[in-house]
């Protein structure tokens, strides 16, 4: 017989769930950028009064444990950075492009243990701790005569970006974007994969920068679902070892 799983406590879970939920613990650097560190430390605190043994190195440890491959977007039964690795390796003169900004420690992991970083060629991981635009003079440069197209889940990044339109045509390269909505069935992986493949099968080489948190990797999925009762495993186990029994 197999062991049995130990019961949730759903109040306590719900508890870290809703913190999660809200995104009020999200610090930044003084750049803007994300900072893994001191938001993981502000969830420990929220969580204080229900959790009197967390810290944030035990939040820390619970949100790692939650990146693996299983929140990977998916797309035709695959995972959408497969299908769009298969689909720029069908066109040898394109390139893929992962595109992140936030803490680089944090990103690298997270892109590295969900193995997005299998699919796309060494170099090609642009991860920015302040502007997100720094990385495209250098794009253009090296990529003329092209057709960019920005993959990202938030429309003022696609906004953002093609204010570079002018200075990318100084390098003939035309500019595109695709406002990705993972549960929508108008703009979701899927259908971001048909309207690709229209415009991969056009004259100029196709460059993708693709966005990795919401487009990629389902990261809210994997901190309300496994990280959030990663951490409630990791609290009731150091709440326990901290009672002393007769």
């Amino acid at each position: 017989m197999s062991e049995a799983r130990p019961l949730i406590d759903q109040q306590k879970l719900s508890i870290i769930q809703e913190v999660f939920g809200q995104k009020y613990w999200y610090q930044h650097n003084q750049g803007g950028c994300f900072d893994f560190h001191q938001s993981t430390d502000l969830v420990a605190e929220f969580l204080k009064p229900n959790f009197s043994r967390i810290t944030g190195a035990l939040v820390r440890q619970g949100i790692r444990e939650a990146i693996t491959p299983n929140f990977l977007s998916q797309a035709n039964e695959t995972s959408f950075i497969h299908g769009l690795s298969e689909l720029s390796n069908q066109h040898p003169s394109s390139s893929l492009y992962l595109w992140t900004m936030g803490d680089v420690d944090w990103q690298n992991y997270k892109v590295k243990t969900s193995t997005a970083i299998d699919h796309i060629p060494i170099g090609n991981l642009l991860i920015g701790s302040q502007e997100k635009l720094s990385f495209f003079p250098t794009l253009f440069k090296s990529h003329p005569c092209t057709n960019f197209i920005i993959i990202d889940d938030k429309p003022k990044n696609l906004e953002v970006v093609m204010t570079l339109e002018s200075q990318a045509q100084e390098s003939q390269i035309t500019m595109g974007s695709y406002h990705l909505k993972l549960h929508d069935h108008q703009a979701n992986p899927n259908a971001c994969l048909d309207y690709l493949k229209q415009r991969f099968n056009q004259s100029n080489p196709v460059v993708l920068i693709v966005d990795f948190d919401g487009v990629i990797y389902r990261t809210d999925e994997a901190l309300l679902q496994s990280g959030a009762q990663n951490i409630l495993r990791l609290a009731t186990i150091s709440q326990a070892s901290s009672q002393t029994f007769p």
